[in-house]
């Protein structure tokens, strides 16, 4: 495979005409995409009751930042009216850390208090019980750093992002933005008293501890290929080092009540047979949830520049969700990069039933005019510039990309997040699917 050089001076931001983006990567075709149906926006959902959203007192001050210390987080969910024209990046990692330490609150009362985590484990024990009392080791813990950013050692290659401070600040910012998004949800599926619930690839942690507090009778378990999750965690949540992608996980068949996933773009080889995984381990009438964004740059009032399939486009935000797309299929092994508008119809290829649809607009900068959706476009705009440099570099140095190239190509980038007067949004979906029970399934192959 021949990998050209993009037409981006090192020493020059502005783009040089003439490259075709089929160049960049010879034989790399565009991402398939499969007709998904698509439902009304919200409707069909079963209307779940959640702990109310809380407003904390705006006067507590935080005077530490790392994510250990939650217990001494600033902020709460922010107030639309209280939000500046431009969120730190900070403050809004603040604000995901104080309802991370309010959600261990209400465990220590609901559930009989908080512990330090153990089950920060190695995978290669199958036996949960025993991989629980087991230690890290240094091929776990001893992480790679690359381009000035800390990257996962177990199964080193695999996710291409980082998992250093930064990020999961980001990721706790991101979370905060997607309750704006959800109106203040974490969950869509009807499901009551669950006794387990699985979240696949957790990140930072943040959803299984709010959880906690909502289903404080329920075992949650949290897995991810790096054990950087708080070690202060309510008495239900467990976090594992484990990989989504092996074929045997854990847990005996029909074993969950809910199994999510969030935020898993460019994660995995195949997001389907991860579907397929779930299916098996979730028990008759569990449910699948899962959060997405599709990267796709949407528009509805012509004021975004259209893409340019014969090179690089005016809007340069195109171009890299077009070069992300294509570096995805030259990895090994490939991710899946653009995945959202898929789920739906992997999952009904899988077996669920009763699957729906809840398709919300993000905007991408604070350009709409309604209050809430600016608040949202505030904090994606911080989360798209916060997510660039470390979203960037293993995707464009893999197409061939010098890091000077990179670097005047973000400059550009950013340049298109930050422009009002292009009313650009990407749709966030929020898929659910049932597993049907043994009569339905019976019913169904007849």
């Amino acid at each position: 495979m021949v990998i050209l050089q993009p037409a981006y001076h090192p020493l020059v931001s502005a783009k040089v005409g003439g490259l075709s983006r089929s160049d960049l990567v010879q034989g790399a075709s565009p991402e398939e995409s499969a007709p998904v149906e698509r439902s009304a926006a919200a409707e069909g959902f079963t209307t779940v009751e959640h702990a109310p959203v809380d407003h904390e007192d705006p006067e507590e001050a935080a005077t530490a930042t790392p994510r250990e210390q939650i217990a001494r987080g600033i902020g709460g969910d922010a107030t639309e009216a209280a939000l500046p024209a431009r969120v730190p990046a900070a403050a809004g990692a603040e604000l995901a850390r104080r309802r991370k330490r309010q959600s261990l609150d209400e465990s220590k009362s609901s559930s009989g208090g908080i512990r330090r985590s153990d089950s920060l484990v190695d995978r290669w024990n199958k036996s949960l019980e025993e991989a629980k009392r087991q230690s890290l080791t240094a091929s776990v813990t001893d992480y790679p750093t690359e381009n000035g950013r800390r990257y996962h050692k177990y199964h080193e290659g695999l996710y291409i992002y980082p998992n250093d401070e930064q990020e999961l600040d980001r990721l706790d910012m991101q979370h905060h933005m997607v309750k704006l998004v959800n109106d203040g949800r974490l969950f869509f599926a009807p499901i009551h008293s669950p006794k387990r619930i699985l979240d696949i690839g957790t990140g930072s942690g943040i959803w299984p501890i709010e959880m906690a507090s909502i289903f404080p009778e329920a075992e949650i378990i949290g897995t991810d290929l790096s054990p950087v999750q708080p070690t202060e965690v309510p008495n239900n949540v467990h976090f594992l080092v484990d990989d989504a992608t092996e074929e045997d996980w854990l847990w005996d068949a029909d074993h969950f009540d809910l199994i999510h996933t969030g935020h898993m773009i460019g994660s995995f080889p195949s997001f389907k047979d991860v579907l397929r995984k779930a299916f098996k381990h979730l028990k008759p009438s569990g449910y699948m949830e899962c959060h997405e964004f599709d990267p796709k740059l949407k528009c509805d009032d012509g004021t975004m520049p259209p893409e340019n399939p014969d090179g690089f486009c005016e809007y340069a935000l195109h171009d890299w969700v077009d070069l992300n797309v294509r570096s995805s299929q030259i990895t090994d092994p490939p991710r899946q990069f653009r995945i959202a508008h898929r789920i739906a119809h992997w999952m009904k290829e899988v077996g669920f039933v009763d699957v729906q649809e809840r398709i919300s607009k993000v905007p991408t900068n604070p350009w709409p005019e309604d209050p809430h959706m600016r608040t949202i476009g505030t904090w994606n705009e911080t989360n798209w510039l916060e997510a660039l440099s470390g979203w960037s570099y293993k995707p464009l140095l893999a197409l061939g990309w010098s890091k000077p190239e990179i670097e005047c190509f973000l400059v550009d980038v950013r340049k298109s997040i930050q422009n009002r007067d292009v009313h650009s949004y990407m749709d966030f979906y929020v898929v659910t699917g049932r597993k049907p029970d043994p009569g339905e399934q019976y019913s169904m192959r007849r």
